[in-house]
């Protein structure tokens, strides 16, 4: 994607799949394109861009304050999706729209002691 100057926009778990044609073969693919957008373009402020969009606890800070999305945006939301996966907990510690968009996703304040605890 990052090649092709796209990004996804609505990287979250539930957009992950994994794929095997062959035992012993995992792939590991996309899904659900429908916010995905062409940010190729040198300074592209269009609202196509810039427009916020996509899932609570996954949406990079900098578009939240109104940067807009670039293939970083999608880097941050695999890292969020990341840390659900070893942690068991959203990024944000909250899964209320309010809290994640206002507040916590801005902060991206991690507590990995409370965070890695049931692993202990």
């Amino acid at each position: 994607m990052q090649h092709r100057g796209l990004a996804h926009r609505d990287l979250k778990p539930d957009n992950v799949l994994l794929h095997s044609s062959i035992q012993e073969s995992l792939e590991i693919r996309l899904a659900d394109f429908g916010f995905a957008a062409q940010i190729s373009r040198p300074k592209n402020d269009s609202k196509e861009v810039t427009m916020i969009c996509g899932t609570s606890g996954y949406i990079a800070p900098e578009v939240l304050a109104g940067h807009g999305y670039s293939n970083k945006s999608d880097v941050f939301s695999i890292g969020s999706i990341m840390y659900a996966l070893f942690t068991g907990n959203c990024l944000s510690g909250s899964r209320k729209l309010s809290e994640v968009f206002i507040d916590l996703n801005k902060k991206c304040e991690v507590n990995i002691k409370r965070d890695l605890k049931h692993l202990s």
